[in-house]
């Protein structure tokens, strides 16, 4: 007859303990696979359906065609800020240049929530009316951005590479 001590019981518990662990932490997680399943398209429009000038794909501005594209950062719709357009779609080595509509904004990149292109030249610091910051996206993938002081609004932005 095998006799169950205190010390046996510990260690089949930390044993237990331990694998249940290990397998939490190899499992698939479904919010990424969600997010890896996702189009370039629906990670833009998923990401920018709380900007107030973005309610879905048809107000996606296409920019294919063309070497550069402007994109006002600081205007304004029902009261909150916005990027105008919200989200645009690019050629592969078009340049977005955005231009600063009113003080006080940002363009700071979301490494998360879908993005694929997550290593582009942000500018994270607050600028005046009249500031200027253009990016080359020589990549196909989608990027995700907002500023970072109306984060709340919120104002939100992306760019889709084609």
């Amino acid at each position: 007859m095998t006799r169950l001590t205190r010390r046996t019981v510990v260690r089949g518990s930390a044993g237990a303990l331990t694998l249940s662990f290990i397998a939490g932490c190899t499992g698939d997680d479904d919010d990424d696979d969600a997010a890896n399943d996702l189009t370039p398209e629906e990670v833009a429009v998923e990401w920018a359906s709380d900007a107030h000038n973005f309610d879905d794909e048809g107000d996606i501005a296409d920019h294919t065609g063309e070497d550069e594209v402007e994109v006002e950062n600081g205007g304004t719709a029902n009261g909150n800020y916005t990027y105008e357009p919200a989200v645009v779609r690019i050629d592969e080595g078009a340049t977005v240049n955005w231009v600063w509509t009113s003080p006080g904004h940002t363009v700071t990149l979301i490494p998360s929530e879908g993005a694929t292109l997550t290593d582009w030249d942000e500018h994270d610091e607050e600028e005046g009316e009249g500031f200027e910051h253009a990016v080359t996206f020589d990549e196909a993938g989608v990027a995700l951005y907002e500023c970072r002081p109306h984060r709340a609004d919120p104002q939100r932005g992306a760019v889709i590479v084609e």
